[in-house]
């Protein structure tokens, strides 16, 4: 997907996933931010487009079991590295404590 540069005079934030101001189109947005010109306030941020067609056949296999399986396990894994990363930053906390023990003898 390739971004292209725009700018909008709306008056609300534009949305980073617009899904319904088009009828046949899903536009994706970023590095959305606002700036000040002379005639008043503009929004400057990237965006790329597909095809409602296409953007309802990817929504369509994110949602099949596979793909809630692979996410469920990725989820998993991502709890998993979590706690191991609690689990290592104790043990270096109590190897610290203990060198530092070990110096006010």
């Amino acid at each position: 997907m390739e971004y292209i540069e725009r700018e909008g005079t709306q008056e609300k934030r534009p949305e980073e996933l617009d899904t319904t101001s088009s009828c046949d189109t899903v536009y994706f947005r970023r590095n959305i931010r606002q700036e000040e010109t002379e005639e008043g306030v503009k929004w400057v941020y990237e965006e790329a487009e597909m095809s409602k067609e296409e953007w309802e056949k990817q929504e369509k296999e994110l949602r099949s079991p596979l793909a809630c399986q692979l996410m469920q396990a990725n989820n998993e894994l991502i709890a998993k590295n979590e706690l191991l990363q609690i689990e290592v930053e104790s043990l270096i906390d109590y190897i610290f404590l203990e060198k530092a023990g070990d110096m006010n003898v």
